[in-house]
């Protein structure tokens, strides 16, 4: 999103004042600001969310296959079973 807002502001310097496609970019690149701070908004809080979610008691993950390295935000807090 970072080089897409890049791209857009690069595009606007070319652009004269009063087209149309130098408003449309405008535009975008304050959606763009919206979504990016949305995202850094939740990251700091995902982890803990996800952790308070799977420690609830329920199916979802009964059972995690693991590849070699484990996701670091998948972490099973109550397993049924584990098997190496």
């Amino acid at each position: 999103m970072e080089a897409y807002k890049s791209v857009l502001e690069f595009h606007i310097l070319l652009l004269e004042e009063g087209d149309e496609r130098r408003n449309t970019k405008k535009e975008r690149i304050a959606q763009i600001n919206t979504y990016l701070d949305a995202v850094i908004g939740m990251r700091d809080s995902y982890q803990a969310i996800v952790n308070a979610f799977l420690s609830q008691p329920s199916y979802l993950y009964s059972i995690q296959l693991r590849p070699r390295v484990q996701d670091p935000m998948s972490n099973v807090v109550n397993p049924e079973f584990t098997l190496n």
